[in-house]
């Protein structure tokens, strides 16, 4: 019964991730046909993008304590019918600002459904399970431009793709509410090492100005948004850097940006397949080996050498990074036990700021210098991300030694 129960999970867990990468991919092949019914400029979908944003922040923010007060289960039947509420709010919008003022609701189901399924994947999966969970995530967002796609070929009506999509998340809904008793949280641990509780819907609620007065906290969630520094820098810029400086045409370029997300995204299935047979520690570092000589590679700019260098950097990129998300997520509730629901929470929050500030950053310095100044960007940044996860594998092994020392000197103590 335990195990039909632990793959039920995993299977609605998949599900979910799917549901929360759709709405993700539909905006993008909807946004022209929406100015023209609402007669919006070009830029009108940056405050869109900012409101949803503001949602997602303040919902992954405090999702420790919504866990707390609320419980997994509950938690992701509130933050489904809030996301397909959204989702329903854009179909019907008579006007841009009421369509924008549902954005806000998208944002705080999605960032709900995100750090409260990585907290419960995080404490319950398979280091395989939870890096397919992240696979599936790509899938959705593959998926929603598709929907979008076929609905505008067929009728020519952007509403209807939402209304297909918000079907699945309140159907979404409905399943978490019939298994809302099936997700529960194993037992944390103190800082110390020793178990705290019993695996529960509503684990101890920790306030989050005491997780955040851990210094630990503050470089794992640096470490997020560091990691998503790398991963946006690459799928936002490479596509510039190859036609604007490297000569590429854009049919060209706009394929191997393709295979960068393929291999970015495949990556997670097929990397996932091993990843029970690897310490995730060990599959962190062959990750970053794999950053650094990526980004090396795709900044080889030389007549002398073929251009497909790059492709083979931006390939090798893409796999690395793939497994990385996953694989730091998994490690938290053994760092951090009874702060986990905060910190991943946190992380989330981290993650969209990098999606945020990474692109700006990266634009003004090209514009004052160039476009391949995106290289020494990255590298820099994969020197800092080895700095804090090095650091978070110092304080790991420092607590692996405290907790050996009280585990001989009980041993002596009992003879």
């Amino acid at each position: 019964m335990l195990r039909y129960k632990r793959q039920l999970t995993i299977l609605i867990g998949f599900t979910a991730f799917v549901s929360l990468g759709l709405p993700d991919g539909l905006l993008g092949v909807a946004y022209p046909s929406i100015r023209q019914t609402f007669g919006i400029p070009l830029e009108s979908l940056g405050t869109m993008l900012f409101m949803f944003t503001l949602g997602y922040l303040v919902s992954s923010f405090n999702a420790g304590r919504l866990i707390a007060g609320l419980g997994i289960g509950k938690l992701l039947v509130i933050s489904c019918l809030a996301t397909g509420i959204g989702l329903i709010g854009y179909a019907l919008a008579p006007s841009w600002g009421i369509f924008v003022s549902f954005a806000v609701l998208g944002g705080l189901g999605a960032g709900a459904i995100d750090a409260g399924m990585n907290t419960y994947g995080a404490t319950r999966f398979s280091p395989r399970a939870m890096q397919w969970l992240h696979g599936f995530y790509g899938i959705g967002a593959t998926t929603g431009p598709l929907i979008m796609t076929a609905v505008l070929a067929s009728s020519g009506i952007w509403q209807q793709g939402y209304w297909i999509v918000a079907v699945v998340q309140l159907l979404l809904a409905v399943v978490f509410v019939f298994t809302r008793n099936m997700w529960t949280l194993t037992p944390h641990t103190n800082s110390a090492g020793e178990a705290i509780g019993e695996g529960a819907d509503k684990p101890a609620h920790v306030r989050s100005i005491d997780t955040l007065r851990q210094p630990i906290v503050w470089v794992s969630i640096l470490s997020f948004f560091v990691y998503v520094w790398l991963e946006i820098s690459g799928g936002q810029w490479f596509y510039t850097l190859l036609t604007t400086s490297r000569g590429l045409d854009t049919i060209t370029a706009g394929t191997w940006v393709s295979l960068f997300w393929g291999a970015f995204s495949g990556g997670r299935f097929v990397i996932g397949a091993l990843a029970n047979r690897i310490a995730p520690r060990k599959l962190m570092r062959i990750c970053i080996v794999g950053v650094m000589l990526g980004i090396t590679l795709i900044g080889l700019n030389s007549p002398t050498l073929p251009s497909w260098i790059a492709l083979i950097g931006m390939i090798l990129l893409g796999i690395s990074l793939a497994p990385m998300y996953a694989s730091m997520t998994i490690m938290t509730p053994k760092r951090l036990g009874i702060h986990t629901a905060n910190a991943i929470g946190f992380h989330a929050t981290a993650t969209m700021f990098g999606v945020f500030i990474s692109p700006t950053v990266i634009g003004s310095l090209a514009q004052s210098t160039s476009i391949e100044v995106l290289i020494p960007v990255m590298l820099f940044t994969g020197v800092i991300f080895i700095t804090l996860f090095e650091v978070l594998m110092a304080y790991d092994r420092a607590r692996a030694r405290e907790k050996q020392t009280r585990l001989s000197s009980g041993a002596a103590a009992s003879v």
